[in-house]
């Protein structure tokens, strides 16, 4: 007895012939869309590159370094700027001043704004000061709004009230001529960057 053997082919039937093109569309859209969410998702990273880059700026920039027209006390260049921000979150005129002035047009792209905020003690973002494009802070201006978050606490300088050896080398320091230095924080910071 002779076994018959099945054979299996594929036909290429009218309507194979016509889904083919619509399959080369499909797949050519979807390299050509693809190519546009890659520039979106690298835009995306340069905006989170420049917020998280502009508040570590102002967490590192000593205020006797900042070119800020702005008159310091005792102690208080050594500061962070965003120490110096905290300890005067009251004074809205002069955080925003230092904000804008330590954050110049260098550190913020010509394309991008900022908005810059702290956390009040009802939980409400207040701002501080905003700045560079600012056309970009309106809705419907912007592909991308990407915030950072920084925690800054921290204690003042206490500061001696008199020098504590006058014509000796070594003495006994009487607590007595310190002043105690002052809680700064925990106070949370928010950059928002909008390109």
């Amino acid at each position: 007895m002779k076994k018959s053997k099945k054979r299996h082919a594929f036909i290429f039937t009218l309507d194979a012939l016509l889904v083919l093109p619509l399959i080369i569309l499909i797949i050519s859209s979807l390299i050509s869309f693809s190519s546009t969410l890659k520039e979106n998702v690298l835009l995306h990273e340069y905006s989170y590159m420049i917020a998280k880059d502009s508040i570590n700026y102002l967490s590192e920039l000593e205020m006797g370094n900042a070119s800020i027209d702005i008159s310091l006390e005792a102690g208080e260049e050594t500061l962070p700027v965003l120490g110096y921000v905290a300890k005067y979150l009251s004074n809205t005129a002069t955080t925003s001043k230092v904000i804008r002035g330590a954050l110049p047009a260098t550190k913020i792209p010509a394309f991008a704004g900022y908005i810059f905020e702290y956390k009040d003690t009802s939980g409400n973002w207040t701002e501080i000061a905003s700045g560079g494009n600012l056309a970009r802070l309106a809705p419907g201006n912007y592909s991308f709004q990407v915030s950072i978050i920084k925690i800054v606490s921290g204690l003042s300088d206490p500061v001696i009230t008199q020098n504590p050896c006058l014509p000796t080398i070594t003495c006994q320091i009487p607590h007595s001529i310190y002043q105690k230095g002052e809680i700064i924080g925990p106070v949370m910071f928010r950059i928002r960057v909008f390109v």
